[in-house]
């Protein structure tokens, strides 16, 4: 019955709900929390777990709170989880899917539901929630601390990463018409950039961030040691730094833009970082394998191009583009308000999205989702 089951995910901040009313002083909270995998089987749902909800649980620095949710997950009868191409463990992460894809498509899958198909054949594990966090439940404990250091790493990362410091749009060509500045100029720059940079952290970064100027002051000071100005001319500097990530001169074209060799540059990293999971060359993958045929990259793509523009920033938005790629591989994925609006307005604009996806759905509360299965 199990195999046979739709798949659904729920948000992180249902499973938060969830573990915390399993916990709860009140018998009826926890009758309602520990009834709720099985409403969802008797409608023919299974949850289903990927390393990132682990992540995210147990990034919480309450020792107390991260063992109850460990032992809320691991007493559960029946899940299905995104397997680790890792025989050690078996949760896996965005980069076993993004594996999982790139292999369907070396093997030959040629569109993206062919890829989504194929990639899902060895993606989806079944069992029980302990099933799901072998090695044991030890080396959960053991992962908390990277966890809790990671939460704070990515608050960092997503008040940066979407800052522009340049014009996205212009291309090579309009780059190549300009001049390296001179080192001085260079560093006077670098640092007018990091004063801006800690002004938008502080409006729009994650609140937690305590010191917004020092995250930006760190970030310039690794962009510094770049040395841009050591490079011979503009054309000299790209090539360098795209070719440390994978992007050679022969592709680079006068009329891509910088947002466009960005894109590709992450993806080349991305493979990269696969090829070593999968013990293969790189050059097995890195020019034969293109973004635009991996449906993770189409949905995160999709959502970035047409999402609102939040007045925040939040840590937790890293782990949720992780989970937003789910909806290609489960029957209902579940999320909140924010990155439902997201879908919607994505679902609108790219052809290509509704096709891959399963339901997107959002619920005020857990224990309103299996009626609204029911209702589906």
């Amino acid at each position: 019955m199990l195999i046979n089951s739709r798949l659904v995910t729920i948000d992180s901040s249902h499973w938060i709900n969830l573990t915390k009313a399993a916990r709860s002083a009140s018998s009826a909270m926890r009758e309602k929390a520990y009834a709720f995998p099985q409403r969802l089987l008797d409608r023919g749902y299974l949850l289903t777990l990927s390393w990132h909800h682990l992540e995210e649980l147990l990034s919480i620095e309450d020792d107390a709170i991260a063992e109850a949710r460990l032992a809320f997950i691991a007493d559960l009868p029946h899940v299905a989880w995104i397997r680790s191409l890792d025989p050690a463990q078996a949760l896996g992460s965005i980069l076993d899917i993004v594996a999982a894809e790139v292999q369907a498509i070396a093997a030959g899958a040629a569109t993206l539901s062919d890829v989504r198909d194929c990639a899902k054949t060895t993606l989806i594990r079944y069992g029980s929630g302990l099933d799901a966090l072998e090695p044991g439940l030890w080396v959960w404990r053991a992962l908390r601390p990277e966890f809790i250091r990671r939460n704070h790493a990515a608050r960092r990362l997503t008040a940066i990463a979407p800052a522009k410091f340049t014009d996205g749009a212009a291309t090579m060509a309009d780059l190549l018409e300009g001049r390296m500045r001179s080192p001085e100029d260079s560093r006077s720059m670098l640092a007018a950039m990091a004063k801006a940079l800690g002004q938008e952290i502080s409006d729009k970064g994650d609140l937690r961030i305590q010191d917004p100027q020092g995250v930006a002051d760190e970030f310039f000071e690794e962009v510094a040691d770049m040395a841009p100005w050591r490079a011979s001319s503009v054309w000299d500097f790209i090539v360098q730094t795209s070719a440390m990530r994978g992007l050679d001169a022969d592709e680079i074209k006068p009329d891509m833009t910088i947002d466009q060799i960005g894109e590709i540059c992450v993806f080349r990293s991305t493979l990269r970082t696969v090829a070593e999971k999968l013990d293969r060359p790189w050059d097995d993958f890195r020019r034969s394998i293109r973004m635009e045929q991996c449906p993770h990259w189409v949905i995160e793509d999709s959502l970035a191009r047409h999402r609102q523009q939040e007045l925040r920033r939040e840590g937790g938005d890293l782990n949720d583009g992780y989970l937003a790629v789910l909806a290609a591989y489960v029957d209902r994925l579940y999320v909140d308000k924010r990155k439902a609006e997201n879908f919607r307005r994505a679902n609108a604009k790219v052809a290509a999205l509704k096709p891959l996806i399963g339901g997107v759905r959002k619920a005020a509360n857990y224990f309103d989702i299996p009626d609204q299965l029911d209702a589906d």
